[in-house]
């Protein structure tokens, strides 16, 4: 499992903004294009509110082969699904690896529906 944490009211309202974007948009992308979700969990602590969403753990390694064409697939998968990500042109930060031949698209903070 991996956590993405938000601390702060801002932060959270944008994290939990982002976990259901996972949820109303992306669900059938999960565990093919983007990571599965798990849920979001959020609280105050001390009058600070804070939160955290947990994804499915993606690791693996790149296959210089099939890279760029594994990124075009799902970036095409995601527009077909009407899935603007906002942010994938300008950062390679938001493709990881999955397993031996894939790859999984990250941070939907800037996506929106087409």
């Amino acid at each position: 499992i991996a956590l993405k944490t938000a601390t702060g009211s801002a932060a959270v309202a944008a994290l939990e903004r982002e976990s259901l974007f996972y949820i109303e948009h992306l669900g059938s992308l999960q565990g093919e294009v983007v990571p599965k979700h798990y849920g979001f969990f959020k609280g105050t602590k001390d009058g600070v509110e804070f939160a955290c969403m947990s994804l499915e753990y993606c690791t693996g390694s790149w296959d210089a082969v099939n890279f760029n064409g594994q990124i075009m697939l799902a970036a095409c998968k995601l527009h077909s699904s009407g899935i603007l990500h906002g942010d994938l042109v300008n950062s390679i930060r938001h493709i990881v690896p999955y397993r031996s031949n894939g790859v999984r698209i990250i941070d939907f903070s800037n996506a929106r529906a087409h």
